[in-house]
């Protein structure tokens, strides 16, 4: 006899044919975890704070779009994990260059894989598309006067589109800049931009995330007495979220004797990040 149980389990087993579920989507995108900067610092926003952003959580539009705006190191794709996420809806896809892996590529076939993905999103009652590293889906270049025609009106077009009645669809892109030419980020309802750590960041982030690992000791005034920070004249330097990840997964892995111990550590890994 055959069960809805059945079917449940059908579904499940049940892959996409491209795109990243949002089963895959933490190892894909946020490997090691994430280190979130304190939002009361300049120019940080909180998770919740883009959710405000989106109209659709609000005011529950059929269609809100969403444009993660920042140079590399930033934590977009992360960004947008986290975001997709916190929406809470069941259908999540990623799609982006890493997509299209082992396939000839061309213009038609981004647009049509686009199309495909986004016509599946619509069956879904409520679901998230992201639309990664959207630059080089459109193979953006030189300023706006190079890029691909056909995958940006078929974005454009999927932007403009309302999904079916009842059924609510949020679309999120990344990409390093606004495109200046083509003005990418004006077909999206909202746009962030992400914005690099200072270093005075990088150390109070430090010390915040040193606090929740439970190593004790280690404060952003020690360290920035340790590494001479006030003397340093580019203190507003921009340093990569993703170079301060990768070290702070270094300190968790470490076990040092002492505090003494995992403070030089600590200040040594860093003098490989900032410009001192």
């Amino acid at each position: 006899m055959v069960t809805a149980d059945h079917f449940e389990r059908a579904l499940a087993d049940v892959r996409p044919a491209f795109g990243v579920t949002d089963v895959d989507l933490a190892a894909t995108y946020a490997p090691d975890g994430m280190l979130l900067a304190d939002p009361s610092l300049p120019n940080r926003l909180s998770i919740s704070e883009v959710l405000d952003r989106v109209p659709t959580i609000r005011n529950r539009i059929p269609l809100a779009s969403l444009y993660l705006c920042g140079p590399a190191g930033t934590g977009r794709s992360a960004t947008a994990l986290q975001v997709a996420q916190a929406i809470g809806y069941d259908f999540v896809r990623v799609f982006s260059p890493a997509s299209l892996a082992g396939s000839v590529i061309s213009d038609s076939l981004i647009a049509s894989k686009i199309t495909e993905l986004l016509e599946n999103a619509y069956r879904a009652p409520e679901s998230v598309v992201v639309l990664d590293d959207l630059e080089d889906l459109i193979e953006y270049g030189q300023g706006g006067l190079r890029y691909s025609q056909i995958v940006l009106q078929t974005v454009r077009a999927y932007l403009r589109k309302t999904p079916p009645a009842g059924h609510k669809m949020v679309i999120i892109a990344t990409a390093t800049s606004k495109m200046p030419g083509i003005n990418v980020n004006s077909l999206f309802n909202v746009t962030v931009n992400l914005q690099p750590l200072t270093v005075g960041e990088v150390l109070d982030t430090t010390a915040a995330y040193l606090e929740t690992r439970g190593i004790k000791g280690v404060d952003a005034a020690t360290l920035r007495t340790e590494l001479d920070v006030d003397s340093f004249k580019a203190a507003e330097t921009c340093i990569p979220i993703k170079a301060l990840m990768f070290e702070a997964n270094s300190w968790a892995k470490t076990a040092p004797e002492s505090t003494d111990d995992h403070l030089e550590h600590i200040v040594d890994s860093l003098r490989t990040i900032l410009p001192l």
